[in-house]
Formats: structure tokens, C-alpha cells, sequence
């Protein structure tokens, strides 16, 4: 089988696959399980298969132009390998989309950034270097600038038992500051026997950007001291 693509033609349109999937996954590594590697692989194998489809089409009409008496005759679809690609691509992406707390769906932006390298890599397969670029260059911008961890408003609910101690408003407020957040409402109870008395919290928190919620229960563990039980609900 002669090809028509020269190898030089080839490797650089791996290799500019490779590239962009690179630079999209160092974006979704910190924020995904589908990081460089999975984007760089998923790009060089999403471009080898559209190389397979140029070279299959080429030869297909290198062949009719040799035997034109089987024109109409015999079909191709130039098409078919790249078509499979968008649906494959779907499925995998399906796989990084998780829900949390029956309201709150993680991974949308990671699986759409797989979708989308799968289309670049296919224009990248194609030669069509000018939409490909252009298209992850978007993608680069999307991804980077409009963040949606560091411009999203959410809101976690904290519950939190203190031991023989009333926590100042003020105290709270100084931990929420560090993360750009504040208490929108909140609930008390007061439990008191003869020898204890605990303070029962639950705080209806809005906060923009993103919280690591380790670290953010760690902030209160490490102020108050008298906290006997602490959970992001």
C-alpha cells in the first residue's frame, strides 16, 4: 500500500496533536483525573485514525482514477472512521461526569476539553493547520482565563460542635476571609447537661473561586481548639 502522506507530513501532524493535547491536559491536571497523558493520547490517537481515513480516501480515488469503470459502482464513505471518532470521544467523556449530593456535577469541563482536543486533533489529521490552531487556541483561552473555579459562586453548608466554648462571630468570619467567603445563615442549638455544654453550628457559607475542603476544616480545627465534631455537609 503506497502512501500519500510523506512521513515528515505525518509526524508533524502527530506531533502538533501531541502539542496541543499536551498544553490542555497541564490545564485539567489539577483539576481532573483526565490530565497530560490522557490528553496526549487521546490527542495522537485520534490523529492517527483521521491520518488513516486521508490516506484510505486518497487511495480510493487514485483507484477510480484508475478503474473509472467501477465509479458508481462501488461506494466509500470518506467520512466514516472520523464520524466514529465524535461518538467514541462522547462515551469517554461520560466517564470523567460524577455528581455529587444529587445536585452538584463535577467533570463537565474536563470531558468537553476531551471532545474538543478529539476535534482539533481531526483537523489536525486533515491538514487543516488554520482551524486547528485557531480552534485550540480558543481552547487555551477558554480553559485559562475564564476559569470557572476562580469566577463561580457555590455555597457549602458546615456543621460544627463546640465543646464548652461560644466561637465569636468575629473569629469565623477571619478564617472565612482567607477564601473569599462569608455566612449567609445559620442555625444554633445549645445542648447543656450538668457537667458540658456544647454549642451546636450549622452555617450556610457562599464562597466564589474554589475551597479545598481539607484544608478548609483544617482552618477551624487549627483555631478553635474545642471543636468536638466538624463536617461539610
Amino acid at each position: 500500500m503506497e502512501f500519500i502522506l510523506t512521513p515528515l507530513e505525518i509526524i508533524v501532524r502527530i506531533f502538533l496533536s501531541a502539542i496541543i493535547g499536551f498544553v490542555v491536559g497541564l490545564d485539567r491536571e489539577k483539576h481532573s483525573s483526565a490530565g497530560v497523558r490522557t490528553h496526549m493520547i487521546l490527542a495522537v490517537g485520534v490523529c492517527v485514525i483521521t491520518l488513516i481515513q486521508v490516506d484510505l480516501t486518497a487511495e480510493s480515488i487514485l483507484w477510480y482514477m484508475d478503474n473509472p469503470e467501477f465509479i458508481g459502482v462501488v461506494g466509500t464513505d470518506t467520512g466514516r472512521l472520523t464520524a466514529q471518532i465524535v461518538s467514541g470521544i462522547g462515551f469517554l467523556g461520560s466517564g470523567l461526569i460524577l455528581v455529587r449530593n444529587d445536585r452538584t456535577v463535577d467533570g463537565m469541563t474536563s470531558a468537553v476539553s476531551l471532545w474538543t482536543v478529539a476535534a482539533i486533533s481531526i483537523a489536525v489529521g486533515y491538514g487543516e493547520y488554520l482551524i486547528s490552531a485557531l480552534g485550540g487556541g480558543f481552547l487555551i483561552i477558554i480553559l485559562t482565563l475564564l476559569n470557572s473555579k476562580k469566577t463561580r459562586f457555590d455555597i457549602i453548608r458546615l456543621k460544627v460542635y463546640f465543646k464548652n466554648y461560644e466561637p465569636k462571630r468575629e473569629d469565623i468570619n477571619a478564617i472565612l476571609a482567607k477564601y473569599d467567603a462569608k455566612i449567609n445563615n445559620y442555625t444554633k442549638e445549645n445542648i447543656i447537661d450538668e457537667n458540658d455544654k456544647e454549642y451546636r453550628y450549622v452555617y450556610e457559607i457562599g464562597y466564589r473561586g474554589f475551597i479545598d475542603k481539607i484544608e478548609f476544616l483544617d482552618s477551624f480545627a487549627d483555631v478553635f481548639k474545642d471543636i468536638s465534631y466538624i463536617e461539610l455537609v
